[in-house]
């Protein structure tokens, strides 16, 4: 099973290298965009959910207060998240994307579709299948642990 794990830390920091760090393959929309992950899966939790608050999107991503209110805050300066403010109830602030947000998302998600095409297109059908399979079971079964 070493061997395995060896081989799957390897091909993984590969796919990581290639289609997350290379400049080469970010959408152009993306700029100087950071490849910030906790910040893409705030951006994208704001899509499904709009209107949240801080707290909602701390609890689902299991992290710490500050941790996400330094990334919404990041966010928040480059125009990517909106807080409105009038929705203050105490001190939670609804937090929604603002349409520089919205468009960033989108093509972030052009992209990675773009590369999980390139990805599976090395397998058959039948290996992709398989492989989808696999791999949504793996992210299940560490989802609901988390």
């Amino acid at each position: 099973m070493k061997d395995q794990i060896e081989r799957f830390d390897a091909a993984i920091r590969t796919l990581i290298r290639v289609f997350k760090v290379s400049e080469k393959r970010l959408p152009q929309i993306e700029g100087d965009f950071p490849r910030n992950t906790l910040d893409l899966e705030i951006v994208s939790y704001l899509d499904r959910f709009p209107a949240s608050r801080a707290k909602d999107i701390g609890e689902q991503l299991s992290l710490k207060p500050t941790t996400i209110q330094s990334s919404i805050d990041r966010l928040s300066k480059r125009g990517l998240v909106l807080r409105d403010e009038s929705s203050q109830k105490g001190r939670a602030v609804a937090l929604s994307l603002s349409d520089e947000g919205r468009a960033l998302l989108k093509s972030i998600r052009a992209q990675n579709y773009s590369n999980c095409v390139e990805m599976l297109s090395v397998l058959s059908e039948a290996e992709r299948a398989e492989f989808v399979d696999y791999m949504h079971r793996i992210a299940s079964q560490i989802d609901s642990q988390n």
